[in-house]
This record gives C-alpha cells, sequence and structure tokens, in this order.
C-alpha cells in the first residue's frame, strides 16, 4: 500500500507541474508588466506566457498596463 501511494503521489506531481509552471510565469508576467520591464515582458511572452489570462483580481497584464499609463508596453 505505501507504494500505491507513493506512484499516486508522483503521478498526480507529474500532472499539476505545468499548472504550476504556468501559473508562475502568468504571475511574473502580471509583476513585470506592472514594473514597467518590458525585456521581462518579452521574454515571458516568447516563453509562454498568456497575456489575456487574469489574476486573482480579474486583470490582465493588459489591464495593468493601461493603469501605468505604458503604452510601449500596451503595444508588446
Amino acid at each position: 500500500m505505501p507504494l500505491t501511494r507513493l506512484v499516486a503521489g508522483i503521478l498526480v506531481a507529474a500532472l499539476l507541474l505545468p499548472v504550476t509552471v504556468r501559473a508562475a510565469a502568468q504571475k511574473g508576467l502580471h509583476e513585470a508588466v506592472y514594473a514597467n520591464d518590458l525585456p521581462e515582458v518579452k521574454r515571458l511572452i516568447a516563453s509562454g506566457a498568456d497575456v489575456r489570462a487574469a489574476n486573482l483580481l480579474g486583470a490582465t497584464p493588459m489591464m495593468l498596463a493601461a493603469v501605468t499609463g505604458d503604452t510601449q508596453m500596451i503595444r508588446t
């Protein structure tokens, strides 16, 4: 029985890893936009960050760029 739990735990972790990595990338994209860090925003987008994803408050990276007033960030 302990081996079964171990295998199940490994499978769950393997399935959740991509979700965790994507979530971290999304958080990073929102933070980079808010910090006006254009090179980091470009890097995250190139690595697959979803520009349409909303944070916990419902704000997308585009909305954050609009709040900061960075027109170059909005064009990215």
